[in-house]
């Protein structure tokens, strides 16, 4: 029993983008059995792991969960309390500015869920920007003695993997392999491609409707927004509408995120000593 965490605790570094690939690839393995998978989403504001798989069972139960005070955190340790005896996992998306709270909850959310039996993984995604270390740093001391595996995932829509200088070169980098974390470079998905994938998301309703009471827009521009849904990226790739040109980026990508994934699997059996993993990943 597992529970993973997508964490970088800032906005626009790639965790939700992380999170949403690490679903995907985990139910096309082979003997993926949705049903016991939970998928929780804490992001208040912008709840796009949610957004993504909510309505596609195949991949997990997805939800919504507050995690802004220690009643959010009793609240979650108590629902994985109740799932014991039906072997659940849980992949936990982590929203930007959670580190206050974290550093106060977190060491005895590790401590309760290890109790119960589960193991905590947690990805940091970071960009090239200072904040990353810093922000890694504090929850290396918070609850990286709760984790049994940190990954440090470079995000190389931010450049190229020799360009993370700041991380590279930083006394922290040295502490974090010492301590047993692994590190591993995401592959780029292009930004075309993203706005293809997600769509118009826009919510803007709201504005239109002030805009129309000033004046300034007609009414014919208040029709609802056709825009499509988020979907998992395998699902986008069965709509037979799809250009050939996003089908092969995405194709591509997944491809690459798929060795990324295995090489992830593959260092932590070999740091925990659990021998080699499953060779078997997409199905066939």
């Amino acid at each position: 029993m597992s529970i993973v965490i997508s964490h970088g605790d800032k906005g626009g570094v790639g965790k939700s983008l992380l999170m949403c690939a690490a679903i995907d690839y985990r139910a096309n393995k082979k003997g993926f059995d949705s049903e016991k998978l939970v998928i929780l989403d804490a992001d208040p504001r912008n709840a796009d792991v949610f957004r993504m798989f909510d309505g596609f069972p195949a991949y997990g139960r997805s939800e919504r969960i507050s995690l802004a005070t220690k009643e959010d955190w009793m609240k979650l340790v108590d629902r994985i309390q109740d799932g014991e005896g039906k072997d659940l996992d849980y992949m936990l998306s982590m929203p930007a500015g959670i580190g206050s709270i974290l550093s106060k909850e977190g060491a005895k959310f590790g401590d309760l869920v290890g109790h119960l039996g589960h193991d905590i993984t947690m990805f940091w995604t970071i960009d090239r920007m200072p904040d990353s270390v810093n922000l890694l740093k504090r929850a290396m001391f918070d609850i990286g003695g709760k984790v049994k595996q940190t990954i440090l995932v470079k995000n190389l829509f931010f450049g190229e993997a020799d360009s993370f200088t700041r991380w590279d070169n930083s006394f922290l980098r040295q502490l974090f392999l010492l301590q047993g974390g692994i590190e591993a470079n995401l592959p780029e998905l292009h930004e075309w491609v993203i706005d293809q994938v997600i769509g118009d998301q826009l919510g803007e309703e709201d504005v239109k409707d002030v805009l129309l009471k000033m004046g300034v827009l007609a009414a014919d521009k208040m029709t609802a927004s056709q825009a499509h849904r988020t979907v998992p990226f395998s699902e986008l790739l069965k709509r037979t509408d799809l250009r050939l040109t996003l089908r092969g980026e995405m194709e591509e990508w997944l491809r690459r995120v798929e060795v990324f994934f295995k090489q992830i699997e593959l260092q932590t059996a070999e740091k925990t000593g659990t021998g080699e993993p499953a060779k078997k990943s997409r199905k066939e």
